[in-house]
């Protein structure tokens, strides 16, 4: 038996958010082993991703993620990037703070 899944919908129905839609847009399918494939993010996506959930809900997991995600992909991130979005979001000093606090040069 095969329950309904939320992405079930017919394309024209499923309206996301533009970053959403960007966000899927840039994702990258490897193979995870011989008869599945793995969708993944960028790094810029999944720590803008967190700062909107940060920004929606002021929880400090999103910033414990982020923390984590700087201290094993810190090179790869673009900074530049996130320091706009974050800007727009208005967590621009959060983000900062815990770029500061956790990336590899420091």
């Amino acid at each position: 038996m095969r329950f309904p899944s939320p992405y079930d919908t017919p394309s024209n129905t499923f309206r996301a958010k533009p970053f959403l839609q960007r966000v899927l847009q840039e994702r990258v399918y490897l193979p995870f082993d011989e008869m599945r494939r793995a969708a993944y993010v960028s790094v810029t996506s999944a720590i803008t991703s967190k700062l909107r959930a940060y920004a929606d809900s002021e929880s400090t997991r999103h910033l414990d993620d982020i923390a984590s995600i700087i201290r094993v992909q810190g090179e790869k991130i673009n900074v530049a990037d996130i320091d706009i979005v974050a800007a727009r979001l208005k967590v621009l000093g959060a983000w900062r703070q815990v770029w500061e606090a956790n990336r590899l040069d420091a």
